[in-house]
C-alpha cells in the first residue's frame, strides 16, 4: 500500500499545475507575482501549525529541523521564481524537461550518502523516466518553440538544481532522528518561504521602481490593486495551498521510508504522465507519435522502479 502514495502526491501537484496556471494571468506590470505565491505559503504554514497544536499540543523542534526548514524555505521560494523566469524567456517543453529532470540529484544523493541499494532495473526505470519526459516534454508536443537564449539556460540550470536539491533536503531532515518533526519542519520551512517571497517582492517593486518599469502610484493604490488580485485568483490560491501544502508533505514523509530510487522518479513520472492526460481532456492538447512513444515508456518505468 505504502508504494501506491507517491502516485497521490503526483495527483496532487497535477492539480497544483493546474491551478498554478492560472498566474500567467496576472499583469506582467506587476512583475512575477511573488504575494500570491507567499500568501498560499502563508496558508500552508499556518495549517501545518494549527494541525500540530491540534494533535500534539505546544511543539518543540531541535535545531537542525530548524535550520533545514528555513534552506528548504528558501530554496521552494526560488524554485517557484526562477522557473517561472525560465518559462518566460525559453520553450516550455524544454525548460520542462529540466525541472522534471532534477529527480537525478535525489536519486544520486540516496545512492552516494544515504547508501542505498540500487538494483538493474531500478537503473533501469530512472533511465526509461528520462527518455519518457524527453519525448513528451521535447518532441512530443506540437507547438513552436521559443529561441533559447544565455539567459534562459541560466534560469533552466537553476531550476533544475534548486527543484532537486528540495528532494535531497527532505531526505536530509527525514533520515535524521527528529523525523517525527514532520509537521513542524513544514511550517517553518513555508513561514520562511513566505518572508523570502514577501521580501523579494518588496525589492522587485522597488527595483521596478528605479528603473521606471512600474507605475508611480500611491502605495495605497497598489496595495488595493494586490488586494484585488487576490479575491480574484483566491480559488486557484485555496487550491495551491491544499496540494503543495499536502502534496509537500507526503514526499517529505516517504523520504524515509522508501528508496530514493523508487519514491522521486515516481513521483517525477507521475506528474508528467497526469499532465499529459490532464492536458488531453481539459485543454484539448494533442501530442504527436512521439509523445505517445513517452507515454508508453514512462508507464514501463514505472514498472521497472517498482522491481
Amino acid at each position: 500500500m505504502l508504494l501506491l502514495v507517491p502516485y497521490v502526491a503526483a495527483a496532487l501537484f497535477v492539480v497544483q499545475s493546474l491551478c498554478l496556471k492560472q498566474f500567467k494571468k496576472v499583469g506582467e506590470h506587476q512583475g512575477e507575482p511573488l504575494l500570491l505565491h507567499a500568501s498560499y505559503m502563508l496558508m500552508i504554514a499556518v495549517g501545518f501549525m494549527t494541525w500540530t497544536m491540534l494533535m500534539a499540543g505546544p511543539f518543540t523542534v531541535s535545531l537542525s529541523t530548524f535550520w533545514i526548514a528555513i534552506v528548504y524555505g528558501a530554496d521552494f521560494a526560488l524554485t517557484m521564481t526562477v522557473y517561472s523566469l525560465a518559462i518566460r524567456t525559453g520553450p516550455l517543453s524544454t525548460t520542462s524537461f529540466c525541472f522534471s529532470a532534477s529527480m537525478l540529484l535525489p536519486v544520486a544523493a540516496s545512492a552516494l550518502f544515504w547508501q542505498e541499494s540500487f538494483g538493474y532495473m531500478k537503473w533501469l526505470g530512472v533511465g526509461l523516466f528520462m527518455v519518457s519526459f524527453y519525448f513528451i516534454l521535447v518532441y512530443g508536443k506540437k507547438q513552436k518553440t521559443k529561441r533559447i537564449t544565455r539567459q534562459w539556460y541560466g534560469y533552466a540550470g537553476l531550476s533544475f538544481l534548486l527543484n532537486g536539491n528540495l528532494s535531497v533536503l527532505s531526505k536530509l531532515q527525514q533520515t535524521m532522528t527528529e523525523r517525527d518533526e514532520t509537521s513542524v519542519f513544514m511550517t517553518i520551512a513555508f513561514l520562511a518561504g513566505c518572508l523570502f517571497c514577501v521580501i523579494g517582492s518588496a525589492i522587485s517593486s522597488r527595483i521596478g521602481r528605479k528603473n521606471k518599469l512600474e507605475t508611480s502610484e500611491p502605495g495605497a493604490k497598489m496595495v488595493l490593486q494586490n488586494l484585488a488580485t487576490f479575491v480574484k485568483y483566491w480559488p486557484s490560491i485555496v487550491g495551491l495551498a491544499l496540494t503543495t501544502g499536502i502534496g509537500n508533505w507526503i514526499v517529505v514523509w516517504l523520504s524515509g521510508k522508501l528508496p530514493g530510487s523508487y519514491l522521486f522518479p515516481t513521483v517525477n513520472g507521475g506528474i508528467i504522465i497526469g499532465l499529459v492526460v490532464v492536458s488531453r481532456f481539459l485543454y484539448k492538447e494533442h501530442l504527436s507519435s512521439r509523445g505517445w512513444v513517452g507515454i508508453i515508456v514512462g508507464i514501463a518505468a514505472m514498472i521497472a522502479v517498482s522491481v
